[in-house]
């Protein structure tokens, strides 16, 4: 995912406080970190990757991330949870190093996105999917969620509530807007809880 302008606005819209320890796992060059240090909207940051290219990025060498449990105010990973082979673990993982009251948001591609609809009908869309090759090798997709999928997922750690979904329309949210008929095609889903 490029960190376009429309994207980083939108997933900072979904962030209302300001948090004071914050973690990215999964985050590539940190640029999303980066961004709400920047502006304010994180006092301290921590990036989480397999292939770490800032000092402030810790390698992930297994599926436990490598931080102390109730940690961070917020605890976020983007594009990253198609990829993973076990979801519920990664989800587990998110909620175990984020503080009691701490804020959780997850970011995937939605698989009821315009282009799947056309690949299934013509029976071009399966998982696992490699969608081609970046930085990190092979880019392959080991499933997608649509919003019920996600929902359920993370409803399944019980220690998440107010659990809500918001939808994401790359390069067109503005003239899509809001409908809810239209949002269940769009093209990114984030979920976002809070660990109680």
């Amino acid at each position: 995912m490029s960190y376009n302008k429309e994207y980083t606005n939108y997933f900072f819209e979904l962030l209302s406080d300001t948090y004071n320890l914050v973690c990215d796992i999964g985050c590539g060059q940190g640029e999303l970190l980066k961004h709400g240090f920047k502006n304010g909207k994180f006092e301290s940051i921590i990036g989480c990757d397999a292939f770490p290219v800032e000092p402030w990025i810790v390698k992930i060498t297994s599926e436990i991330l490598p931080f102390q449990s109730n940690f961070f105010d917020l605890t976020f990973s983007t594009d990253v949870i198609e990829h993973v082979n076990d979801d519920f673990r990664f989800v587990s993982e998110l909620v175990r190093i984020t503080k009691h009251g701490g804020t959780i948001l997850i970011g995937t591609p939605n698989i009821q996105r315009p282009v799947n609809k056309l690949l299934n009908l013509f029976g071009k869309l399966h998982f696992p999917r490699k969608l081609g090759v970046d930085t990190y090798g092979d880019c392959v997709h080991l499933r997608e969620y649509s919003k019920l999928d996600i929902i359920n997922l993370v409803q399944r750690d019980k220690q998440l509530d107010n659990i809500s979904i918001h939808p994401f329309w790359i390069g067109i949210s503005t003239l899509v807007g809001h409908a809810k008929t239209q949002n269940k095609y769009c093209h990114y889903l984030f979920v976002k809880a809070k660990k109680t």
